[in-house]
């Protein structure tokens, strides 16, 4: 994994690749990953007809990986499956995607969007994930399921997988409510995670109208008809490419390099304050949000 990455990285940098190459290419390695550490549990634990379907969110079920993007992963069974087994396949892969060798890990892994987070089993079936989404799930669960897609696995389930995903997105909902605790899940996250950042300072993810207050909003925007936001999410996108594979997070832009600067979208920080301007833009586009403190907790049916 590591010499493909590598491989890509060093395109990228010399122009050979672009940005949307690099994405696809960065996905589509994760992708294949998964589907050689499906093929190695299933031999570790003699268990080849085994169903299991990957269900990716986040960057990756975005088809957007980004350099050091860890992979947001959900492990759905069939419903018959012995759970016993299901535990031990998911514990399996986690060892064979996380375990250190000479070159590093393949992958960071976070698992905390199963039904129930933490607390909740690792290894969910097809049936159980439906209950929970359509009786206890909380807005955020679901707009988190907006990009989540199936990158590996067996595809009858993940067909079924999807289909169910698209019907527990498409269902009616109060509008005012939906908006309401998105305001707040999102007020929750920009105090966790958002920094305060000078215009002149390259912060394509973390600063108020970046990267991921796009990634949320265009999800809020997918359930709420709302506004979308994928071309500034791309022009982010790009961004972060830079940062991370220059070492370039939190740096003034008039000290980076001009061997780096030329080959980087131009102006930057006029750059940076036009895609923050249209993320908030979107995000005013909704009028007064309702406290959350204000309005009943989230249970849809």
């Amino acid at each position: 994994v590591n010499e493909g990455l590598f491989q890509h990285y060093h395109a990228f940098l010399n122009g050979s690749e672009n940005w949307l190459d690099l994405a696809t290419a960065l996905t589509r390695q994760a992708d294949m990953a998964l589907e050689t550490a499906l093929t190695i549990m299933r031999d570790d634990l003699k268990a080849p007809d085994l169903k299991i379907a990957v269900l990716g969110l986040g960057k990756l079920g975005q088809s957007r990986m980004a350099p050091q993007s860890d992979l947001d992963l959900l492990f759905l069974f069939d419903d018959d499956v012995d759970r016993d087994l299901a535990a031990k396949a998911v514990r399996r892969l986690s060892t064979i995607l996380t375990t250190p060798l000479q070159e590093g890990i393949a992958y960071e892994l976070d698992m905390r969007l199963r039904p129930s987070g933490r607390s909740g089993p690792p290894a969910v079936t097809l049936s159980a994930f439906q209950t929970y989404h359509e009786t206890l799930a909380k807005t955020w669960e679901h707009i988190a399921l907006v990009p989540a897609r199936i990158v590996a696995g067996n595809s009858d389930l993940g067909n079924q997988a999807e289909t169910l995903i698209s019907s527990i997105l498409s269902r009616p909902r109060d509008q005012k409510q939906l908006l309401s605790d998105a305001a707040s899940m999102w007020d929750r996250l920009k105090a966790e995670r958002i920094r305060s950042v000078s215009p002149d300072h390259l912060e394509s993810k973390l600063r108020d109208g970046g990267l991921m207050m796009a990634d949320f909003w265009d999800s809020v925007g997918y359930l709420a008809n709302g506004p979308r936001l994928s071309s500034v999410q791309d022009q982010w996108t790009e961004l972060l490419y830079w940062e991370r594979l220059l070492g370039l997070s939190g740096q003034n832009i008039d000290q980076i390099p001009n061997a780096y600067i030329s080959r980087m979208p131009s102006k930057i920080a006029e750059h940076q304050k036009s895609l923050e301007h249209q993320v908030r833009q979107a995000v005013g586009s909704y009028g007064t949000l309702t406290a959350a403190s204000e309005m009943k907790a989230i249970r849809w049916s």
